[in-house]
């Protein structure tokens, strides 16, 4: 967020140089710590909605990382060839058509069926 917003960020710098990452970076450690003490077995729930969260977004962040190692402006000579392009597209696909399927899976569970 620091980086997006324009602020300092980084571990390798000190308190005066990026106070604005220092104070969500602790921000984000206390909440953590916060949900860690919610009773009743929330915990395990938060990390099962998190990967299952984390499984709906991969498709798209997929798309994204094989559209940029084949740009030869961006990574240079280490781009991907025509080759590792097709496999890296067939795996992305295949990803999101599982991802699709679950998906499915999960709204046929919900929805009584």
């Amino acid at each position: 967020m620091c980086e997006g917003l324009g602020f300092e960020t980084g571990v390798n710098k000190r308190v005066p140089e990026a106070p604005v990452f220092y104070f969500l970076y602790g921000l984000l450690l206390v909440l953590g710590a916060c949900v860690v003490f919610v009773p009743e077995g929330w915990l395990v729930r938060i990390m099962f909605y998190s990967q299952v969260v984390n499984g709906l977004i991969l498709p798209v962040v997929l798309f994204f990382i094989v559209r940029l190692v084949r740009d030869s402006r961006v990574m240079g000579p280490y781009a991907n060839g025509q080759a590792l392009n097709a496999l890296a597209w067939v795996v992305s696909g295949a990803v999101s058509l599982l991802t699709l399927v679950s998906l499915g899976y999960i709204t046929g569970l919900l929805g009584g069926g």
